[in-house]
């Protein structure tokens, strides 16, 4: 019981130690165009506010506090030190380069090491979804978002000209729909 308190200690001691290595993660609210984080949050497809997501991360591992606690011993700490070792360059680069996105790589990078040094794979599978929740913060390609918007477009362009067509002629230019007149 003492050994399970002080293991689930050190754990959070271990990501809160990553979290305040990655400080401006926390910090960062994006300002999109001049408008307000949360307003920008909700209708802005680049912008993200990673708090969000660390909280839920964090609500994620209290859930699963006792499998975790289960799977506490001793890892793999040559290749935790080698993920590690590759999050704290991303780390550098992305301070060097003033690039908050991928602090947040380097954040999941730092804490999927950690899980592997205290537990192996085991560990490290069952915080997947919590480092998978972390790393959905991070802004989406601009590419990929135009290519998802497009997509959706068409199809709400296509479901709504069938659906439309059943009361009336519908002329259809790429997504604008227009009636008779």
């Amino acid at each position: 019981m003492n050994r399970d308190r002080i293991e689930m200690g050190v754990a959070a001691a271990w990501v809160l130690a990553a979290l305040c290595l990655h400080w401006e993660v926390l910090a960062y609210l994006p300002l999109v165009d001049g408008i307000e984080p949360v307003e920008a949050f909700l209708f802005q497809t680049k912008a993200t506010i990673p708090a969000i997501h660390i909280g839920l991360f964090t609500l994620v591992l209290i859930a699963r506090r006792k499998a975790i606690a289960e799977t506490a011993g001793l890892g793999r700490p040559l290749l935790a030190a080698s993920i590690g070792a590759v999050g704290i360059g991303i780390l550098a680069w992305a301070r060097f380069s003033e690039q908050v996105d991928l602090e947040l790589d380097s954040l999941v990078l730092i804490l999927a090491s950690g899980a592997l040094a205290a537990g192996r794979f085991r560990l490290l599978e069952r915080v997947t979804l919590p480092l998978a929740l972390l790393w959905l913060a991070r802004p989406w390609p601009p590419m990929a978002t135009h290519h998802l918007h497009e997509t959706l477009q068409t199809l709400t362009g296509t479901l709504a000209a069938g659906t439309l067509g059943l009361f009336a002629d519908i002329e259809r230019s790429g997504h604008i729909l227009a009636f008779d007149g």
